[in-house]
């Protein structure tokens, strides 16, 4: 016989979870009806990880502990670094004609926030920051790496 065994399994473990799908999916609705009463998604994300917890405990599988833990992870990449003043001064930098290029510029930012470390790096990433929101120094070189 290939019957599933459920006798570990309360019967109000097993009957609620299309309880909880029918819940999930009024909600989504109800998001799209009244956005200011609606419950946000990362109290859904609470409920299904609590039913998981609850069903590992439960069964004491712990692929149930796993899918709930994996709920709140990090997205995936790395975290956003806010370079907005290491930007501000770099154009402070060029504007006042302190550097000439906008690698020197860089570096020179680099180098005062990277103390014992090698600035190459951070002075890329401010590179390529500038180059993004169009900072550069006026008509100059901006690829030369004389530094």
């Amino acid at each position: 016989m290939n019957k599933r065994d459920t006798s570990l399994t309360p019967p109000s473990v097993i009957d609620s979870a299309p309880l909880m799908a029918d819940e999930t999916s009024r909600r989504k609705v109800s998001q799209i009806a009244t956005p200011s009463d609606a419950k946000p998604l990362a109290f859904e994300r609470d409920d299904v990880a609590a039913f998981l917890d609850h069903l590992f405990r439960m069964k004491g599988d712990p692929a149930y502990l796993r899918a709930s833990r994996s709920l709140f992870q990090l997205p995936p990449g790395a975290t956003p670094i806010d370079d907005s003043y290491a930007l501000e001064e770099i154009q402070a930098i060029l504007a006042s004609g302190g550097e000439k290029t906008l690698w020197a510029a860089c570096m020179r930012v680099a180098k005062a926030r990277c103390r014992g470390q090698n600035p190459r790096s951070t002075a890329e990433r401010y590179r390529r920051k500038c180059e993004k929101e169009n900072i550069s120094s006026t008509n100059r070189c901006v690829d030369s790496k004389d530094s």
